[in-house]
């Protein structure tokens, strides 16, 4: 089946780019909640097995970021020679080979290996690039309500992905728990591509929103398009003030959220305790990706990056506090609200301040710097865990640095 397939009826009341959104939902679901958001509950797991540090097993994590930074490149590339139906079908395929693969591994080297290339080439292209291009595509008036659901799916695989990989650590093991989700993922996501993906409504004789006004204002930002060269993107003031912002809060959010299972555990809580507090900080994420994504069609972009930062500040000083669960919870939630806003709000300053037929282009530039920005977070969190045998100090740098940030996304007095 192929786009010319698809027939769409203008007056149908349903727009199909609600389905181009679904998808994408699905999409990082999977593409996020196996690769980095299920992470924490496979650390301990790996260390005992694999006889090897916590600063070791967080390293992997770093390696997954580093993977995507060279990665994130090449999502035009193929998008161009190819489309954006194979990216994502490439993507989905990449990742469930190395989750099937992550059963066999006997080494850390081997974890490293599979992370770094498969699982990130899967996060990459079955990801926030290639699902936020095609929001842009199919949205202009709405689409900080459709960048904000799209985005949440990211978040509700974070959210769903912890408890069920607990559980089935708990009955299977973690070997056969990767193999699992492998193939569930596969199962369900590969025919859903194949099946709803269209890249533009165009393609399908409907226009972005549904109405031709949107479709004559993408029109003429693609005419505008031709000048931008990669030099010019690097040189736009948005590409740096949403790479430091976004990476820096998104470092610090997974150095806490790597480490928030081995916390609880040793604060003593059960494993279980600890996964349903990631799956509190990212349920609230999809919270916080929803609303700030439909705020941010009325309020400054610049005073929603300081909420969205001052919360996670907030939450993590919260952590910071006490190793009592209630607590540990109420600053998961902060965070999970605060952090939620990131990625909806790079999305959209992105397609305010750059033609729609440049988005993925200048996120495929843009996401290197905010992975290489982030790769710290968790070994930085690991390292001081080791040299002081608790995650206090960690914790306090990470609530002091968020402030800061939160401070600098406040001077921004306007958009870009």
């Amino acid at each position: 089946m192929n786009n010319n397939d698809i027939v769409v009826h203008r007056k149908v009341r349903w727009f199909y780019g609600w389905n181009i959104v679904g998808v994408g939902f699905f999409s990082q679901m999977f593409a996020v909640g196996l690769s980095s958001g299920s992470f924490s509950v496979f650390v301990l797991p790996l260390q005992e097995e694999l006889n090897t540090s916590r600063f070791a097993i967080n390293l992997v994590h770093s390696f997954l970021f580093l993977g995507m930074v060279i990665l994130a490149p090449f999502v035009q590339f193929i998008i161009s020679k190819t489309s954006l139906k194979s990216c994502l079908l490439i993507g989905i395929g990449s990742l469930c080979t190395g989750l099937v693969l992550m059963s066999f591994a006997n080494n850390v080297n081997q974890v490293v290996l599979i992370y770094a290339t498969l699982i990130a080439a899967g996060t990459t292209f079955a990801g926030t690039i290639p699902s936020s291009t095609l929001v842009v595509n199919w949205f202009s008036r709405l689409r900080g309500r459709a960048m904000g659901i799209s985005t949440a799916g990211a978040s509700m695989g974070s959210f769903l992905a912890p408890p069920v990989a607990a559980f089935l650590i708990v009955y299977a093991g973690w070997r056969d728990t990767y193999m699992a989700l492998g193939v569930i993922c596969a199962v369900i996501l590969l025919p859903a591509i194949w099946l709803v993906i269209v890249a533009r409504p165009e393609d399908v004789g409907l226009h972005a929103d549904g109405d031709a006004s949107a479709a004559e204002e993408n029109s003429k930002s693609t005419d505008a398009s031709l000048a931008l060269s990669a030099l010019e993107i690097l040189s736009h003031r948005a590409y740096w003030i949403v790479a430091i912002l976004t990476g820096f809060g998104i470092t610090i959010q997974k150095g806490v959220l790597v480490n928030l299972v081995p916390l609880a555990v040793e604060s003593g809580y059960q494993t279980m305790s600890g996964a349903y507090l990631v799956s509190a900080l990212t349920a609230c994420m999809i919270v916080g990706k929803i609303f700030i994504g439909a705020a941010a069609d009325r309020v400054k972009s610049s005073l929603l990056f300081f909420v969205a930062l001052f919360l996670c500040a907030l939450g993590v000083g919260v952590i910071a506090l006490s190793a009592n669960y209630t607590m540990m919870l109420c600053g998961s939630i902060l965070m999970g609200v605060g952090s939620g806003g990131f990625f909806p709000l790079l999305g959209i300053i992105i397609g305010e301040n750059f033609p729609r037929a440049m988005f993925a282009k200048v996120m495929g530039l843009l996401m290197p710097a905010i992975y290489l920005i982030t790769i710290p977070g968790a070994p930085i969190a690991g390292y001081l865990y080791d040299q002081t045998g608790s995650y206090s100090l960690a914790l306090w740098v990470f609530a002091i640095g968020l402030l800061l940030a939160a401070v600098g996304a406040l001077a921004v007095r306007k958009k870009y």
